[in-house]
């Protein structure tokens, strides 16, 4: 049992005024924090989402890839089946030599930094002051891997690769073009240039990888 004289002393208990309608107040504002709060979260989960489709978009239509991290849209011409391009070096030879990755890199001035030579990089000075080169590499960057053919040389036959516009990557006028069995990069720089990979990549991918090195 509660003595009398204690229960009285507790009734005369009072929290200051001040106190009471802080309290009051603050228990006003929380469901309204509380909506902020969820509006929020709402607001940074739309924003990531929205940047991370920016940053990956890859998407095709009628053979036309438009990729968000290019700005560019990347038409693929589609090659008339006509085999390897046979190019017929005759007599005009002079000297060949074996190039390293250093030397090749400054001289094709292409960032290799994800590439890697599987064979030698021939190179063949020829008679008319011209260099052709051939050489076979591995491109291996974050989720993409690919093996990579390169061929130099003034006799290419561009035309069966400039079917579609040119995208300018680096200030490089480059052509995409596939047949049934791999993908091609075309450009001009001194020379005729065709750099190809065989379809175990995506459209995208090759187009990312082309980007990658000529940047």
């Amino acid at each position: 049992m509660i003595p009398q004289d204690y229960k009285r002393h507790v009734e005369r208990q009072h929290a200051p005024e001040e106190l009471i309608q802080k309290t009051l107040l603050r228990i006003q504002e929380l469901p309204e924090e509380k909506e902020i709060q969820e509006k929020q979260s709402k607001v940074r989960v739309f924003s990531v989402k929205q940047l991370a489709i920016a940053a990956s978009l890859v998407f095709v239509i009628g053979g036309t890839i438009f990729l968000g991290r290019m700005g560019n849209q990347v038409s693929f011409y589609q090659m008339e089946a006509r085999g390897e391009e046979q190019l017929n070096f005759g007599l005009i030879q002079m000297n060949k030599q074996v190039w390293s990755m250093e030397e090749f890199a400054a001289k094709m001035e292409w960032n290799t930094t994800s590439l890697i030579a599987s064979t030698d990089i021939q190179v063949t000075d020829e008679i008319n002051g011209t260099q052709s080169i051939r050489g076979e590499f591995t491109y291996h960057k974050e989720d993409i891997q690919s093996d990579l053919e390169l061929m130099q040389d003034e006799k290419i036959d561009g035309v069966r690769y400039t079917g579609a516009e040119a995208v300018s990557i680096s200030g490089i006028k480059v052509y995409f073009a596939e047949d049934e069995e791999k993908f091609y990069a075309f450009y001009e720089q001194d020379n005729k240039i065709v750099i190809s990979a065989k379809k175990q990549i995506k459209q995208g991918d090759f187009v990312l990888i082309i980007k990658d090195i000529l940047k």
